[in-house]
């Protein structure tokens, strides 16, 4: 396993390194004429949780399947701070997943807390 970034220790001033995250619950999903998104709570193997949101262009990419239980490595994702007005988690960031997200499913985590 190569280098990667606990949830916890996300800050906009360190380069982002893969995250390994589990997927504990998938929200609603909006579908537009050319886009889907897809809200997302996920979890670190320590525990910390955050909010993620799946911007997906119909006409251009594959099918990212993110089912809920199952565990990820993400890389190029983008963080910023939340701008919902409605937060689902206390993290003081949010992430965005688009089309050049890396997404690969991984095996569960040894120690989970899940």
């Amino acid at each position: 396993m190569g280098s990667q970034t606990m949830l916890a220790e996300m800050s906009l001033l360190k380069p982002l390194l893969p995250i390994r995250v589990k997927v504990t619950c998938k929200g609603k999903t909006e579908v537009g004429s050319r886009f889907q998104k897809s809200e997302l709570i996920i979890e670190d193997e320590k525990g910390t949780i955050i909010q993620a949101t799946l911007f997906r262009d119909l006409d251009t990419s594959i099918e990212i399947p993110l089912e809920e239980g199952h565990c990820y490595e993400i890389k190029n994702f983008v963080q910023t701070p939340p701008s919902e007005c409605i937060r689902l988690t206390k993290n003081r960031y949010h992430i965005n997943l688009n089309n050049s997200s890396f997404i690969l499913e991984i095996d569960p985590f040894l120690k989970s807390i899940f």
